[in-house]
């Protein structure tokens, strides 16, 4: 089979593995002693929520599902995983993050890993 030449490869590898590097480090961070493929899904919706959370709007399954195109129910059952781990508590019907969640060095290692990414390009 002929390999097939892909437009902006440089920049399209530059920009993945940036993408994959700060979704492990995070997933190490906030599911320490789990596996990153196996949580995939619930990592998502932990990034969600933690974003909707930052920018003062409420957490709810609904608005996770609609966000990330999934069912309501999917969503539901992952913020309730959240909760199990520790990392957000349930407010009535909205989903509010805990310290473990809300506190980390994590933006510091993503301009980091931002800043060496734009290095290469």
């Amino acid at each position: 089979m002929k390999r097939v030449t892909i437009d902006r490869a440089k920049e399209r590898i530059v920009f993945w593995r940036l993408v994959l590097d700060l979704m492990r480090e995070a997933h190490t961070v906030h599911f320490a002693g789990r596996r990153f493929g196996k949580d995939r899904e619930v990592f998502t919706v932990f990034a969600a929520a933690l974003g909707f959370y930052a920018e003062g709007q409420n957490v709810r399954s609904s608005k996770i599902a609609q966000f990330l195109d999934m069912p309501t129910e999917t969503a539901r059952r992952d913020l309730n995983r959240l909760v199990k781990l520790g990392l957000f508590v349930r407010d009535g019907f909205d989903y509010v993050p805990t310290d473990k969640a809300a506190h980390h060095h994590i933006a510091d290692f993503g301009i980091k890993k931002v800043k060496e990414a734009a290095s290469r390009l």
